[in-house]
Protein backbone atom coordinates (compact mmCIF):
# COMPACT_ATOMS: atom_id res chain seq x y z
CA UNK A 1 0.00 0.00 0.00
CA UNK A 2 1.03 3.64 -0.66
CA UNK A 3 1.93 6.56 1.96
CA UNK A 4 1.94 9.89 1.33
CA UNK A 5 5.43 10.07 1.40
CA UNK A 6 5.79 8.07 -1.19
CA UNK A 7 3.05 9.15 -3.59
CA UNK A 8 5.03 12.92 -3.03
CA UNK A 9 8.28 11.71 -3.90
CA UNK A 10 7.43 9.66 -7.16
CA UNK A 11 8.81 11.61 -10.24
CA UNK A 12 7.94 12.08 -13.84
CA UNK A 13 9.41 9.50 -16.35
CA UNK A 14 9.86 9.05 -20.12
CA UNK A 15 6.85 7.58 -20.15
CA UNK A 16 3.71 7.52 -18.31
CA UNK A 17 3.65 4.57 -15.17
CA UNK A 18 1.30 3.55 -12.67
CA UNK A 19 1.86 2.85 -8.86
CA UNK A 20 -0.84 0.18 -6.90
CA UNK A 21 -2.29 0.87 -3.82
CA UNK A 22 -5.08 -1.65 -3.24
CA UNK A 23 -7.81 -3.14 -4.35
CA UNK A 24 -7.36 -1.45 -7.54
CA UNK A 25 -6.75 1.67 -6.72
CA UNK A 26 -3.35 3.11 -8.39
CA UNK A 27 -2.15 6.25 -9.07
CA UNK A 28 -0.63 7.18 -12.40
CA UNK A 29 2.09 9.44 -12.76
CA UNK A 30 2.56 11.41 -16.57
CA UNK A 31 5.46 12.88 -18.06
CA UNK A 32 3.93 16.39 -17.34
CA UNK A 33 4.34 15.34 -13.73
CA UNK A 34 0.75 15.59 -13.17
CA UNK A 35 -0.46 12.46 -10.55
CA UNK A 36 -3.78 11.18 -11.25
CA UNK A 37 -5.54 8.47 -8.91
CA UNK A 38 -7.93 5.85 -10.51
CA UNK A 39 -9.48 2.72 -10.32
CA UNK A 40 -9.35 -0.76 -11.97
CA UNK A 41 -12.22 -3.05 -11.43
CA UNK A 42 -13.72 -5.45 -13.21
CA UNK A 43 -17.64 -4.79 -14.65
CA UNK A 44 -19.37 -8.01 -16.18
CA UNK A 45 -16.80 -9.57 -16.59
CA UNK A 46 -14.35 -6.97 -18.06
CA UNK A 47 -11.90 -5.21 -17.07
CA UNK A 48 -12.44 -1.12 -16.45
CA UNK A 49 -10.52 1.98 -15.39
CA UNK A 50 -11.99 5.27 -13.84
CA UNK A 51 -10.27 8.42 -12.87
CA UNK A 52 -11.26 9.80 -10.00
CA UNK A 53 -9.25 13.11 -9.72
CA UNK A 54 -5.84 14.62 -9.21
CA UNK A 55 -3.45 13.73 -5.96
CA UNK A 56 -3.33 16.02 -4.67
CA UNK A 57 -6.25 17.55 -4.95
CA UNK A 58 -7.96 14.00 -3.66
CA UNK A 59 -5.66 12.56 -1.07
CA UNK A 60 -4.95 9.09 -0.82
CA UNK A 61 -7.66 8.62 1.99
CA UNK A 62 -10.09 10.51 0.03
CA UNK A 63 -9.20 8.30 -3.01
CA UNK A 64 -9.44 5.44 -0.66
CA UNK A 65 -13.12 6.50 0.21
CA UNK A 66 -14.25 6.80 -3.71
CA UNK A 67 -12.72 3.46 -4.63
CA UNK A 68 -15.03 1.99 -1.75
CA UNK A 69 -17.77 3.69 -3.36
CA UNK A 70 -17.27 2.20 -6.34
CA UNK A 71 -17.06 -1.34 -4.77
CA UNK A 72 -20.55 -0.69 -3.08
CA UNK A 73 -21.91 0.44 -6.61
CA UNK A 74 -20.35 -2.33 -8.25
CA UNK A 75 -22.40 -4.87 -5.35
CA UNK A 76 -25.41 -3.58 -6.27
CA UNK A 77 -24.70 -4.37 -10.28
CA UNK A 78 -24.15 -0.36 -11.09
CA UNK A 79 -21.57 0.64 -13.02
CA UNK A 80 -19.29 3.51 -11.34
CA UNK A 81 -18.21 5.21 -14.42
CA UNK A 82 -21.67 6.06 -15.29
CA UNK A 83 -21.69 7.93 -11.79
CA UNK A 84 -19.01 10.19 -12.89
CA UNK A 85 -19.81 13.66 -13.14
CA UNK A 86 -16.19 14.79 -12.86
CA UNK A 87 -15.80 17.66 -15.32
CA UNK A 88 -12.77 17.53 -17.45
CA UNK A 89 -11.66 20.77 -16.72
CA UNK A 90 -10.26 18.94 -13.50
CA UNK A 91 -7.73 17.70 -16.00
CA UNK A 92 -4.84 18.72 -17.84
CA UNK A 93 -5.70 19.65 -21.63
CA UNK A 94 -2.90 16.99 -23.09
CA UNK A 95 -4.62 14.14 -21.08
CA UNK A 96 -7.52 14.57 -22.95
CA UNK A 97 -8.55 12.74 -25.90
CA UNK A 98 -9.65 15.78 -28.10
CA UNK A 99 -6.06 17.01 -27.36
CA UNK A 100 -4.43 14.16 -28.03
CA UNK A 101 -6.29 13.56 -31.18
CA UNK A 102 -5.52 17.53 -32.11
CA UNK A 103 -1.63 16.88 -31.54
CA UNK A 104 -1.52 13.66 -33.81
CA UNK A 105 -3.11 15.30 -36.51
CA UNK A 106 -1.04 18.67 -36.74
CA UNK A 107 1.77 16.62 -36.59
CA UNK A 108 0.73 13.92 -39.36
CA UNK A 109 -0.71 15.97 -42.05
CA UNK A 110 1.29 17.40 -43.54
CA UNK A 111 2.09 13.65 -44.74
CA UNK A 112 -1.40 13.55 -46.46
CA UNK A 113 -3.56 15.03 -48.95
CA UNK A 114 -5.61 17.73 -48.21
CA UNK A 115 -8.47 16.03 -49.07
CA UNK A 116 -7.38 13.16 -46.54
CA UNK A 117 -7.19 15.31 -43.92
CA UNK A 118 -10.50 16.85 -44.37
CA UNK A 119 -11.78 13.09 -44.34
CA UNK A 120 -9.79 11.95 -41.27
CA UNK A 121 -11.24 15.71 -39.20
CA UNK A 122 -14.73 15.08 -40.38
CA UNK A 123 -14.61 11.47 -39.00
CA UNK A 124 -13.33 12.05 -35.37
CA UNK A 125 -15.81 15.33 -35.12
CA UNK A 126 -18.62 13.17 -36.13
CA UNK A 127 -17.57 9.47 -34.35
CA UNK A 128 -15.00 9.88 -31.62
CA UNK A 129 -15.13 13.87 -30.19
CA UNK A 130 -18.41 14.02 -28.88
CA UNK A 131 -17.88 10.83 -26.98
CA UNK A 132 -14.55 10.80 -26.35
CA UNK A 133 -13.25 13.78 -26.38
CA UNK A 134 -13.13 15.23 -22.85
CA UNK A 135 -12.17 11.88 -21.54
CA UNK A 136 -8.65 12.05 -20.13
CA UNK A 137 -6.85 9.17 -22.82
CA UNK A 138 -5.52 7.05 -20.15
CA UNK A 139 -9.00 6.39 -19.01
CA UNK A 140 -10.48 5.60 -22.05
CA UNK A 141 -11.38 1.46 -22.15
CA UNK A 142 -12.27 -0.68 -25.00
CA UNK A 143 -16.28 -0.45 -23.82
CA UNK A 144 -16.07 2.95 -24.87
CA UNK A 145 -14.71 2.92 -27.77
CA UNK A 146 -16.28 -0.26 -28.65
CA UNK A 147 -19.60 1.90 -28.08
CA UNK A 148 -18.43 3.92 -31.12
CA UNK A 149 -18.04 1.25 -33.38
CA UNK A 150 -21.21 -0.70 -32.59
CA UNK A 151 -23.32 2.40 -33.41
CA UNK A 152 -21.94 2.50 -36.79
CA UNK A 153 -22.10 -1.21 -37.92
CA UNK A 154 -25.35 -0.83 -36.72
CA UNK A 155 -25.67 1.27 -39.27
CA UNK A 156 -24.06 -0.71 -41.83
CA UNK A 157 -20.78 1.58 -42.70
CA UNK A 158 -18.28 -0.63 -42.56
CA UNK A 159 -15.44 1.36 -44.08
CA UNK A 160 -16.48 4.31 -42.35
CA UNK A 161 -16.13 1.77 -39.00
CA UNK A 162 -12.78 0.40 -39.57
CA UNK A 163 -11.54 4.42 -40.58
CA UNK A 164 -12.74 5.57 -37.21
CA UNK A 165 -11.29 2.48 -35.40
CA UNK A 166 -8.02 3.61 -37.25
CA UNK A 167 -7.84 7.33 -37.02
CA UNK A 168 -8.46 6.22 -32.54
CA UNK A 169 -5.50 3.78 -32.94
CA UNK A 170 -3.09 6.21 -34.06
CA UNK A 171 -3.86 8.60 -31.74
CA UNK A 172 -3.86 5.85 -28.54
CA UNK A 173 -0.34 4.72 -30.21
CA UNK A 174 0.63 8.37 -30.12
CA UNK A 175 -0.36 9.31 -26.53
CA UNK A 176 1.17 6.14 -25.37
CA UNK A 177 4.78 7.12 -27.15
CA UNK A 178 4.10 10.54 -25.57
CA UNK A 179 3.76 8.82 -22.25
CA UNK A 180 -0.26 10.12 -21.93
CA UNK A 181 -1.39 6.07 -21.48
CA UNK A 182 -0.09 2.98 -21.45
CA UNK A 183 -2.52 0.93 -23.55
CA UNK A 184 -4.48 1.20 -26.94
CA UNK A 185 -8.14 0.17 -26.18
CA UNK A 186 -8.79 -0.47 -29.73
CA UNK A 187 -6.36 -3.35 -29.94
CA UNK A 188 -8.05 -6.30 -28.42
CA UNK A 189 -11.39 -5.24 -30.40
CA UNK A 190 -11.94 -8.52 -33.12
CA UNK A 191 -13.08 -7.80 -36.47
CA UNK A 192 -15.51 -10.81 -35.67
CA UNK A 193 -17.43 -8.47 -33.54
CA UNK A 194 -18.69 -6.53 -36.75
CA UNK A 195 -20.62 -7.53 -39.73
CA UNK A 196 -18.68 -9.11 -42.72
CA UNK A 197 -18.02 -6.54 -45.35
CA UNK A 198 -18.63 -7.94 -48.50
CA UNK A 199 -15.47 -7.42 -50.75
CA UNK A 200 -16.46 -5.93 -53.49
CA UNK A 201 -13.62 -4.63 -56.23
CA UNK A 202 -14.13 -2.19 -59.25
CA UNK A 203 -15.44 -3.55 -62.21
CA UNK A 204 -13.17 -3.81 -64.70
CA UNK A 205 -13.04 -5.59 -69.02
CA UNK A 206 -9.63 -7.54 -68.62
CA UNK A 207 -10.36 -9.86 -71.96
CA UNK A 208 -8.25 -8.41 -74.60
CA UNK A 209 -10.70 -8.94 -77.25
CA UNK A 210 -13.49 -6.90 -75.07
CA UNK A 211 -11.12 -4.20 -74.02
CA UNK A 212 -10.42 -3.56 -78.06
CA UNK A 213 -14.10 -3.23 -78.48
CA UNK A 214 -14.10 -1.09 -75.02
CA UNK A 215 -11.70 1.38 -77.14
CA UNK A 216 -13.40 1.10 -80.35
CA UNK A 217 -16.90 1.75 -78.44
CA UNK A 218 -15.65 5.14 -76.47
CA UNK A 219 -13.17 6.33 -79.96
CA UNK A 220 -16.33 5.83 -82.25
CA UNK A 221 -19.01 7.48 -79.90
CA UNK A 222 -20.78 10.75 -79.54
CA UNK A 223 -19.43 11.80 -76.34
CA UNK A 224 -17.77 15.30 -76.27
CA UNK A 225 -14.20 15.88 -76.94
CA UNK A 226 -13.54 16.21 -73.99
CA UNK A 227 -14.17 13.10 -72.23
CA UNK A 228 -13.88 10.83 -74.80
CA UNK A 229 -10.40 11.87 -74.82
CA UNK A 230 -10.16 11.87 -70.39
CA UNK A 231 -11.45 8.40 -71.21
CA UNK A 232 -8.73 7.17 -73.75
CA UNK A 233 -6.56 8.95 -71.96
CA UNK A 234 -7.12 7.14 -68.70
CA UNK A 235 -6.80 3.10 -70.74
CA UNK A 236 -3.34 4.74 -71.45
CA UNK A 237 -2.02 5.84 -68.49
CA UNK A 238 -4.49 4.66 -65.97
CA UNK A 239 -4.45 8.16 -63.41
CA UNK A 240 -7.23 7.67 -60.83
CA UNK A 241 -10.46 9.25 -62.08
CA UNK A 242 -9.88 12.82 -60.42
CA UNK A 243 -5.85 12.83 -61.48
CA UNK A 244 -7.27 12.54 -64.47
CA UNK A 245 -10.34 14.95 -64.50
CA UNK A 246 -8.30 17.95 -62.42
CA UNK A 247 -5.37 17.18 -64.69
CA UNK A 248 -3.62 20.77 -65.52
CA UNK A 249 -1.40 21.94 -68.63
CA UNK A 250 1.48 23.00 -66.24
CA UNK A 251 1.91 19.07 -65.25
CA UNK A 252 2.25 18.43 -68.65
CA UNK A 253 5.81 18.49 -69.63
CA UNK A 254 6.19 17.64 -73.36
CA UNK A 255 9.81 18.37 -73.52
CA UNK A 256 10.70 14.96 -71.35
CA UNK A 257 7.26 13.34 -72.58
CA UNK A 258 6.01 13.15 -69.13
CA UNK A 259 3.07 14.27 -66.77
CA UNK A 260 4.15 15.39 -63.24
CA UNK A 261 1.20 15.41 -61.17
CA UNK A 262 1.36 17.81 -58.22
CA UNK A 263 1.78 16.45 -54.47
CA UNK A 264 -1.28 18.06 -53.43
CA UNK A 265 -3.72 16.24 -55.85
CA UNK A 266 -1.95 12.51 -54.89
CA UNK A 267 -3.28 10.12 -52.68
CA UNK A 268 -0.21 9.93 -50.86
CA UNK A 269 0.60 13.49 -51.35
CA UNK A 270 3.78 12.91 -53.60
CA UNK A 271 4.39 13.81 -57.07
CA UNK A 272 3.60 11.20 -59.20
CA UNK A 273 5.63 10.87 -62.83
CA UNK A 274 4.41 9.30 -65.72
CA UNK A 275 5.75 8.40 -68.57
CA UNK A 276 3.71 9.54 -71.56
CA UNK A 277 3.81 7.35 -75.12
CA UNK A 278 3.37 8.39 -78.37
CA UNK A 279 -0.50 7.94 -78.47
CA UNK A 280 -0.53 9.93 -75.37
CA UNK A 281 0.99 12.39 -76.36
CA UNK A 282 -1.00 12.51 -79.72
CA UNK A 283 -4.16 12.68 -77.49
CA UNK A 284 -2.58 16.06 -75.66
CA UNK A 285 -2.31 17.74 -78.88
CA UNK A 286 -5.43 17.07 -79.71
CA UNK A 287 -6.44 18.31 -76.39
CA UNK A 288 -4.54 21.47 -77.05
CA UNK A 289 -6.34 22.55 -79.67
CA UNK A 290 -9.75 22.19 -77.91
CA UNK A 291 -8.73 23.73 -74.27
CA UNK A 292 -6.90 26.73 -75.76
CA UNK A 293 -5.26 28.50 -72.79
CA UNK A 294 -7.42 27.56 -70.23
CA UNK A 295 -5.30 25.94 -67.07
CA UNK A 296 -6.79 22.51 -67.26
CA UNK A 297 -5.89 19.94 -70.49
CA UNK A 298 -9.72 18.64 -69.78
CA UNK A 299 -11.95 21.72 -69.36
CA UNK A 300 -15.55 21.71 -68.43
CA UNK A 301 -17.97 21.96 -70.90
CA UNK A 302 -18.79 26.25 -71.66
CA UNK A 303 -16.60 26.43 -68.61
CA UNK A 304 -12.67 27.40 -69.12
CA UNK A 305 -12.43 28.01 -65.09
CA UNK A 306 -13.60 24.14 -64.37
CA UNK A 307 -12.35 21.00 -65.22
CA UNK A 308 -14.71 17.80 -66.27
CA UNK A 309 -15.63 16.29 -63.41
CA UNK A 310 -14.58 12.20 -62.11
CA UNK A 311 -18.04 11.93 -62.25
CA UNK A 312 -18.77 12.77 -66.09
CA UNK A 313 -16.29 9.88 -67.10
CA UNK A 314 -18.14 7.24 -65.15
CA UNK A 315 -21.43 8.91 -67.36
CA UNK A 316 -19.28 8.92 -70.29
CA UNK A 317 -19.27 4.65 -70.11
CA UNK A 318 -22.78 4.17 -68.86
CA UNK A 319 -23.69 6.58 -71.68
CA UNK A 320 -21.99 4.02 -74.39
CA UNK A 321 -23.59 0.62 -73.16
CA UNK A 322 -21.30 -0.08 -69.86
CA UNK A 323 -23.17 -0.66 -66.69
CA UNK A 324 -21.41 -0.41 -63.43
CA UNK A 325 -21.08 -4.07 -63.40
CA UNK A 326 -18.85 -4.14 -66.09
CA UNK A 327 -16.50 -1.21 -66.17
CA UNK A 328 -16.09 1.67 -63.69
CA UNK A 329 -13.57 4.34 -64.60
CA UNK A 330 -11.39 3.03 -62.20
CA UNK A 331 -11.17 -0.34 -63.57
CA UNK A 332 -8.25 0.98 -66.08
CA UNK A 333 -6.24 0.73 -63.12
CA UNK A 334 -7.20 -2.97 -62.55
CA UNK A 335 -7.77 -3.40 -66.20
CA UNK A 336 -4.04 -2.26 -67.13
CA UNK A 337 -2.30 -4.07 -64.01
CA UNK A 338 -3.77 -7.33 -64.72
CA UNK A 339 -2.78 -7.62 -68.50
CA UNK A 340 0.48 -5.51 -67.27
CA UNK A 341 0.71 -8.83 -65.32
CA UNK A 342 0.23 -10.88 -67.96
CA UNK A 343 2.35 -9.75 -70.02
CA UNK A 344 5.30 -10.65 -67.56
CA UNK A 345 6.00 -6.68 -66.55
CA UNK A 346 7.41 -6.68 -63.57
CA UNK A 347 5.38 -6.19 -60.60
CA UNK A 348 7.13 -3.24 -58.59
CA UNK A 349 7.26 -1.41 -61.88
CA UNK A 350 3.45 -1.60 -62.21
CA UNK A 351 3.24 -0.70 -58.62
CA UNK A 352 5.12 2.38 -59.29
CA UNK A 353 3.10 3.10 -62.29
CA UNK A 354 0.06 3.15 -60.41
CA UNK A 355 0.98 5.25 -57.73
CA UNK A 356 1.15 2.75 -55.03
CA UNK A 357 3.49 3.99 -52.84
CA UNK A 358 6.39 2.18 -51.07
CA UNK A 359 5.76 3.60 -47.20
CA UNK A 360 9.56 3.36 -46.81
CA UNK A 361 10.49 6.82 -47.85
CA UNK A 362 13.98 6.20 -48.88
CA UNK A 363 13.26 3.19 -50.44
CA UNK A 364 10.65 4.65 -52.33
CA UNK A 365 13.21 7.39 -53.61
CA UNK A 366 15.39 4.92 -54.74
CA UNK A 367 12.66 2.93 -56.96
CA UNK A 368 11.93 5.70 -58.47
CA UNK A 369 15.35 6.28 -59.96
CA UNK A 370 15.56 2.34 -60.58
CA UNK A 371 12.19 2.06 -62.00
CA UNK A 372 11.54 5.56 -64.68
CA UNK A 373 13.28 4.20 -67.80
CA UNK A 374 11.87 0.79 -67.80
CA UNK A 375 8.25 2.76 -67.21
CA UNK A 376 9.00 4.66 -70.38
CA UNK A 377 9.27 1.47 -72.15
CA UNK A 378 6.30 0.11 -70.07
CA UNK A 379 4.26 3.07 -71.30
CA UNK A 380 5.11 2.49 -74.70
CA UNK A 381 4.61 -1.08 -74.96
CA UNK A 382 1.05 -1.06 -73.14
CA UNK A 383 -0.04 2.06 -75.39
CA UNK A 384 0.85 0.03 -78.34
CA UNK A 385 -0.77 -2.92 -77.31
CA UNK A 386 -4.05 -1.44 -77.08
CA UNK A 387 -3.66 -0.15 -80.40
CA UNK A 388 -2.93 -3.69 -81.40
CA UNK A 389 -6.36 -4.68 -79.60
CA UNK A 390 -8.65 -1.43 -80.88
CA UNK A 391 -7.56 -2.47 -84.42
CA UNK A 392 -7.83 -6.32 -83.98
CA UNK A 393 -4.17 -6.89 -84.85
CA UNK A 394 -3.14 -8.29 -81.62
CA UNK A 395 -1.46 -11.16 -83.59
CA UNK A 396 1.21 -9.16 -84.62
CA UNK A 397 1.44 -7.40 -81.23
CA UNK A 398 2.75 -10.84 -80.31
CA UNK A 399 4.87 -11.34 -82.71
CA UNK A 400 7.11 -8.06 -82.26
CA UNK A 401 6.90 -8.17 -78.73
CA UNK A 402 8.20 -11.81 -78.38
CA UNK A 403 11.16 -10.42 -81.05
CA UNK A 404 12.01 -7.57 -79.10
Amino acid sequence: MLTNTEIKNLKPKEKLYRKADSHGLAIEVAVSGSKIWVHRYRYRGKATMMVLGHFPDISLLEARSKRDKNKSLLKEGINPQSQNLMSANDFESKELFEDQFKLWFNKSKNTWADSHARTVIQRAQRYLLPHIGRFPVSTITHQNILHILKSIDNKGRLDTLQKVKGIASQVFKFSIANGYTSFDPTRDIPSTLFQKKKVSHYAKITTPKLVGKLLRDIENSNLSDNIKNALLMTAHIFLRPNEIAGLLWDEVDLSESVIRIKPERMKMKRMHIVPLSIQSIKIIDQMRKISGDTEYVFPGMGKSNKHISPESLRNGLRKIGYTKEQMTTHGFRGMASTLLHEMNIRTEVIEKQLAHEESNKVKAAYNHAEYLPERFKVMQKWSDYLDSLKSNDYKKFSEDYLNE
